[in-house]
């Protein structure tokens, strides 16, 4: 659905305005796609596939639906070329190469490549042949944005029931992580509001003696993380 409707709204949009400002703005996207592309990959591994995906429908579907409600703002477009570069670099890191790796599960990848970029071509193929057309027959060009915005917003629904792809035992790591990095942070803020205490009814500028208790837990978070 997603790489349906952006293919058969780009004839449309590329119809709205000259040649030099199309060319320039794909540069500028391809440009940020791909330092995005490389930053998502650090990203997919901390924080999940499936929250990094969302992130791009819903930065994608933003763009849209700013286009449909102003399409002759040029904050407007600014705002899609860039929401766009950044989406597409998202969706070139998770669809082209992280995701279908994740499903083979250590086994033969290949079918599952095949099938992930099937997608790809076949709206390709749409764009085409039916682009020209959409974009010919639609009587107001601005309303695709609209239509655009909509159906990439049903395109996240079922990435939202999707699982996470990443390892289980990643996700584990992460969380224990977090977790204690999480601790540390609540024992130094303990063990600081302890000393300010004891340095008020013992006088200010008194050396006091770190609490073992908090030396031990801050060694057992230390040696987990």
């Amino acid at each position: 659905m997603f790489s349906l409707v952006n293919d058969l709204a780009l004839p449309a949009s590329q119809n709205l305005f000259p040649e030099t400002f199309v060319s320039f703005s794909t540069m500028l996207e391809n440009l940020l796609a791909g330092t995005v592309a490389v930053i998502g990959g650090f990203f997919a591994d901390s924080v999940g596939r499936k929250r990094l995906t969302l992130a791009g429908f819903v930065l994608l579907g933003l763009g849209y639906a700013i286009l449909g409600f102003v399409p002759e703002s040029f904050f407007g477009w600014w705002f899609y070329i860039i929401v766009d570069g950044i989406a597409w670099g998202i969706f070139s890191t998770i669809f082209l190469v992280t995701v279908w790796g994740d499903l083979a599960q250590g086994q033969n990848s290949e079918k599952y490549y095949i099938l992930g970029s099937l997608p790809y071509l076949l709206s390709n193929f749409t764009r085409i042949s039916l682009g020209s057309l959409v974009a010919a027959t639609v009587t107001d060009k601005f309303a695709v944005f609209s239509f655009a915005a909509f159906f990439l917003f049903l395109a996240v629904l079922p990435v939202v029931y999707a699982p996470e792809t990443l390892p289980e035992k990643t996700i584990k790591e992460l969380e224990l992580k977090k977790y204690v990095e999480k601790a540390q942070k609540e024992v130094e803020k303990t063990q600081k509001k302890e000393t300010e205490k004891a340095q008020r009814e013992n006088g200010n500028g008194v050396e006091i003696e770190t609490n073992p208790e908090f030396e031990k837990i801050l060694e057992e978070a230390e040696k987990y993380y």
